[in-house]
């Protein structure tokens, strides 16, 4: 039997949350996920009236979980992909959107019934188990990714050439992001949700027997900053934290954090804050 214990989201600043987290079912069969949506480089929204086409597709994809969360997992993504993509064909109309301004976002969801526990994912979004009295280790490939630790080396060397403004190095950096970007879901790229159901082919995904008792902790890149690249945290430094206190009061250790090294000196790179997201289970 599995259980959230508890979900705690926490936007980056003032404009939307493009993080959400949710969970369906029950304890003997059910879900639970974190979905990042990736924040926009096109200099400009595409939905009428939305002030985040990334806050739009996460609250679009996650609709779409909520409905569709109890099949397998390439039948799940392929299926909410394919609702998002219907979603963004009606809202954005007969507009030209470049390849780079095209919504994504990175996800990471847990099914379960009864004893099976299966976790599967696209993107930097991190799941972790830790039984009781166990080492806690990731479930997948998730987690930051090669190009994310290449970007807070650019913003580094930005910092010694004497870029200080954060909004500068973003600035300075707009054309890798959305070159960056151009390559999701085509060859030689990456995979990651969008608009293209293909996706769904990609997925990284984990099957596991639950055995005892133990946690699952479901997190976005910018919670899972306390362990990568922070390093203020091990796994299983953040599991006991998160297990002992909840994860609202971890985010609020990793805001004071990021709140003392404003400048990015301490800790190169692109944003200040990240929108920062868990959700705690428990089983057995």
């Amino acid at each position: 039997m599995v259980e959230p214990v508890a979900i705690a989201s926490d936007p980056s600043g003032p404009g939307p949350n493009e993080d959400t987290a949710g969970s369906a079912g029950n304890a003997r069969r059910g879900a639970a996920w974190v979905i990042d949506g990736c924040t926009d480089v096109a200099g400009r929204t595409f939905v009428p009236g939305e002030p985040s086409d990334a806050a739009w597709y996460a609250r679009t994809l996650e609709a779409a979980f909520e409905d569709l969360w109890d099949g397998s997992p390439g039948a799940v993504a392929r299926a909410a992909i394919g609702r998002a993509a219907a979603a963004w064909s009606a809202a954005v109309g007969a507009v030209e959107v470049p390849r780079y301004g095209l919504p994504s976002a990175a996800a990471v969801w847990a099914t379960w019934s009864d004893d099976r526990l299966t976790v599967a994912g696209l993107g930097d979004c991190t799941a972790i188990l830790r039984p009781d009295g166990g080492p806690a280790r990731s479930l997948g490939r998730h987690g930051i990714t090669v190009s994310e630790a290449a970007l807070n080396a650019a913003v580094r060397r930005l910092q010694q050439s004497g870029v200080e403004d954060p909004a500068q190095r973003r600035s300075a950096l707009a054309d890798r992001l959305r070159t960056a970007r151009a390559r999701m879901n085509a060859p030689g790229g990456y995979w990651i949700f969008s608009i293209d159901p293909a996706a769904a082919d990609h997925l990284d995904t984990v099957e596991e027997r639950l055995e005892g008792g133990g946690h699952v902790l479901l997190a976005s890149d910018g919670f899972w900053r306390l362990v990568d690249p922070y390093g203020v945290l091990t796994a299983d430094a953040l599991m006991d934290a998160v297990v002992a206190r909840g994860p609202a009061a971890v985010l609020a250790d990793l805001r004071a954090i990021e709140a003392g090294d404003a400048a990015c000196v301490r800790f190169p790179r692109l944003k200040v804050r990240d929108d920062a997201t868990a959700v705690l289970l428990r089983y057995g």
